[in-house]
């Protein structure tokens, strides 16, 4: 029986099994992974050999598009063309990585795609006409070894990330053979991780509240920082939060899924303390007639990216001591110490959900907690900001 949209969105791998297999007929099928992972596949035979086609990957891959690749390569298949053996002679690094950043182009902020456009634009001329069989772990190494020498290690580390990311992605489309990233485990220099700098000592971030709200610069900035500091967003989506957004009523901010660092996991709800929520009253009338919150000096548009930066270091904080990104590491910290769950934590600061633990709070929410612990973030911060 030929596969319909419906059954395929549907479809899941039995619990017993690691992995199930649903056919389109004529060697075509999809299949399921126990992970939740659906990949066309075609099986045929040339020169006598039986072998499997990767068409793509569901839902990138659509039913009629993974049936016109099929077809397509049915065709070669009838004039004793190998598809596979073809697909590795044409295709060179620059069009396979064009392709992979097509398909995650939607479910990447508009920031994160322009970074990695012009990471890889530093080593895409050595490497964007080669064939895949030559993307080999010496050619890989030279190219990050001239990044390294410029002194970015840290951005010769992401473009191997990248590379690998392309590569596994032409493995599962049937592109290429392997991914040569691994292999240079240990052949860079080793990367010093600098997290954003931040207050961890509960008198000093007492005296910082005290300083913003002791700020005399637009009402916007001052409350801005107060409510970041409660909430840990991303200042990004903060800046660029909408009234309508907001519900004071149940309590919660819901910030729109294409607003979020990574797409792909719906909207993100932010509970709101009685603290938020009095300052998101005092800044109200500041932000009659304007579609953001927080509204900046020019008609239209929300504070500058560099607005609370700027406001930090006027009140003696540079970006060396605290910056309004490290509230988020500030409050996973101390969060932690105070003993709320991880899983709760990184949920909230809506980071990439590793592990069964992580990923069971990504998708039950666990709201409840989620509001108590917000309550008592705010509790904290009242409490040592009181202490002189």
């Amino acid at each position: 029986m030929k596969l319909t949209a419906i059954k395929i969105k549907r479809a899941k791998c039995p619990p017993d099994k690691k992995q199930f297999r649903l056919s389109d007929g004529n060697g075509m099928y999809l299949l399921i992974t126990n992970s939740g992972a659906k990949y066309w596949r075609l099986d045929y035979r040339v020169h006598g050999t039986r072998k499997t086609l990767a068409l793509g990957v569901y839902p990138q891959v659509s039913l009629s598009e993974a049936r016109n690749l099929a077809f397509k390569a049915k065709q070669k298949i009838a004039k004793n063309i190998d598809p596979i053996k073809k697909k590795r002679e044409i295709l060179t690094f620059g069009e396979l990585y064009e392709e992979w950043l097509k398909r995650r182009k939607d479910s990447l902020s508009e920031k994160t795609y322009k970074n990695i456009q012009q990471r890889m634009n530093l080593v895409l001329p050595t490497l964007k006409n080669k064939r895949l069989s030559d993307i080999t772990p010496p050619l890989v190494l030279s190219v990050l070894q001239r990044i390294e020498n410029r002194g970015t290690i840290h951005t010769a580390y992401k473009i191997k990330g990248i590379i690998g990311q392309v590569m596994r992605y032409g493995i599962i489309t049937g592109h290429a053979e392997f991914d040569p990233t691994p292999s240079l485990k240990g052949a860079l220099s080793s990367e010093v991780t600098k997290s954003r700098p931040t207050l961890l000592e509960p008198t000093r971030i007492g005296q910082l509240i005290r300083d913003i709200k002791a700020y005399e610069g637009p009402l916007p900035i001052k409350y801005g920082l107060l409510i970041l500091i409660n909430v840990f967003t991303r200042p990004g989506e903060l800046r660029y939060a909408e009234h309508h957004e907001f519900n004071l009523e149940d309590k919660i901010w819901i910030i729109p899924e294409q607003r979020m660092k990574m797409k792909g996991r719906g909207n993100h709800i932010v509970p709101l303390s009685t603290q938020v929520i009095h300052y998101i009253e005092q800044i109200k009338p500041v932000s009659i007639g304007s579609t953001y919150l927080l509204r900046g000096q020019r008609k239209g548009k929300p504070l500058s990216e560099n607005a609370f930066s700027s406001a930090l270091r006027t009140i003696g904080y540079p970006g060396t001591v605290q910056t309004a990104h490290g509230f988020r590491a500030m409050a996973r910290s101390l969060l932690a110490e105070q003993g709320w769950p991880i899983a709760a934590i990184e949920r909230q600061l809506a980071h990439s959900e590793n592990g069964r633990v992580a990923k069971a709070y990504a998708r039950a929410e666990y709201l409840e907690e989620r509001k108590n612990m917000m309550q008592e973030w705010s509790n904290f911060l009242n409490e040592i900001e009181s202490k002189k």
